[in-house]
């Protein structure tokens, strides 16, 4: 069993004791040095995380800006194909349409009268 001490703990020589704290003490340190690396390392992390997540949004944001641009464009050739298409295509082939856009059907200018 071991020797007793008067306050009923097991007795420690206290050089041994001494050491005994000494070595609680760089325990304690190396843990507390290792718990901050681990909240710096987590802090990272999120900041890394959050910094993608804003560059997702803003490139989302540019691809939603170009696809509206790209529709835009889309809408704008569609009408003005849409307005003289067909006439110009007519004056070009040869076909017929009227000449109201100032060419005559061999290139010459009409006048209005």
């Amino acid at each position: 069993m071991g020797i007793k001490r008067q306050n009923g703990g097991p007795y420690v020589c206290p050089k041994y004791e001494k050491i005994g704290q000494g070595m609680e003490e760089k325990v304690a340190k190396r843990l507390a040095l290792l718990l901050k690396k681990e909240r710096e390392r987590e802090l990272k992390l999120k900041r890394e995380e959050s910094r993608r997540q804003r560059e997702l949004e803003e490139l989302m944001q540019a691809m939603k800006e170009q696809q509206i641009d790209s529709e835009m464009r889309l809408k704008k050739e569609k009408g003005t194909q849409r307005k003289g298409g067909k006439r110009e295509n007519a004056v070009r082939d040869g076909t017929g349409g009227t000449e109201t856009e100032g060419e005559a059907r061999d290139g010459t200018e009409t006048s209005r009268a």
